[in-house]
């Protein structure tokens, strides 16, 4: 058994809990948004992605990889949906697809995504990006989206059908 002191060794996962800390308290208190991108910007460059690469078939691997996995896809919803809330769709997007690269089966990830298209008003985008979580799901796991994802599906295909209607009357007229 080995231990560390910070004041003598840099350790990238010591580097990117801190910094996430730091983005965390960053967007509860409402700071600087160039701050904000900063640190966010920060923490993209630190994951580097699965932890210990080749290392697949130690156990000790698993749990800290799957930690490290889970901290950067709470970081991409979280930076994401601040991105959201201020109205920064495009941004949010480019982040959301950035957690479906480290799991392409966080289902959490495709209903932000439905819905920031959906609010940029890219309908097909949007029911694209629903099959491409119905058909990861079902490939991967082999199970379909949860209620909220298809519920998610059912009111944009909805709004986009009466949207379409009220298009086509107003042609007619």
């Amino acid at each position: 058994q080995i231990s560390l002191s910070e004041r003598f060794f840099w350790v990238d996962t010591w580097a990117l809990d801190q910094t996430l800390e730091q983005l965390r308290l960053a967007m509860r208190v409402k700071l600087d948004p160039i701050r904000v991108r900063e640190l966010a910007e920060q923490v993209t460059v630190l994951y580097h992605g699965a932890f210990m690469p080749g290392d697949e078939d130690r156990a000790w691997v698993v749990s800290p990889r799957e930690l490290l996995r889970n901290k950067f896809l709470r970081f991409t919803n979280d930076f994401g949906h601040w991105l959201e809330e201020d109205d920064n769709h495009e941004e949010a997007i480019e982040f959301y697809f950035r957690g479906l690269e480290v799991d392409d089966v966080a289902e959490g990830i495709y209903r932000r995504l439905i819905l920031c298209f959906e609010q940029l008003g890219r309908h097909a985008e949007a029911i694209d990006t629903y099959n491409r979580c119905c058909k990861t799901l079902k490939s991967q796991l082999d199970v379909e989206p949860a209620q909220e994802t298809q519920d998610l599906y059912d009111t944009i295909q909805v709004s986009s059908s009466t949207a379409g209607s009220a298009s086509r009357g107003i042609h007619r007229i």
